[in-house]
């Protein structure tokens, strides 16, 4: 907000082991003001509560291909954050002259992560296996459908 710092609170069902990393990364970020962060938090404007996070996994890779992942707490899902952060982080990944493909991911049976998958122009190009969630869906962002459906 203009460069203020803007007081959040992190209601008890936020990841608390996320929490202890935020004092070291700011830390790191006041030092290092040059390092590229393509992630934060979800912040409900109206109660100022964080309301889960977002970002892309890491800096796009050799071939210029990143990843969206993001989450809302369960009592701010079905409210719309995730859609609007998707939609911004996309519109945002590809004024980036370094990237070239958006990747997300999410488990079947994730009905929410689907529709704002679809609703923000991914389109399924498989699956794979992880160890930690089994079976993802595999997702590609389109710019073409992306910009039919805006």
């Amino acid at each position: 907000v203009g460069g203020e710092a803007l007081q959040v609170h992190f209601p008890p069902e936020w990841p608390s082991d996320s929490l202890g990393f935020f004092p070291a990364w700011a830390r790191f970020l006041a030092a290092h003001p040059d390092t590229e962060d393509w992630g934060g938090i979800m912040v409900s404007r109206e109660e100022r509560v964080a309301v889960g996070g977002m970002g892309f996994k890491g800096l796009p890779n050799e071939s210029g291909t990143i990843e969206l992942g993001y989450g809302a707490n369960p009592a701010y899902q079905g409210r719309g954050y995730a859609s609007e952060i998707a939609k911004a982080l996309v519109d945002w990944a590809w004024t980036q002259p370094n990237v070239r493909g958006i990747l997300a991911d999410c488990r079947p049976d994730n009905l929410a992560s689907i529709w704002v998958l679809e609703k923000t122009g991914f389109v399924r190009t498989g699956t794979r296996w992880d160890e930690e969630d089994g079976k993802l869906i595999v997702w590609e962002h389109r710019r073409l459908s992306y910009n039919q459906v805006s």
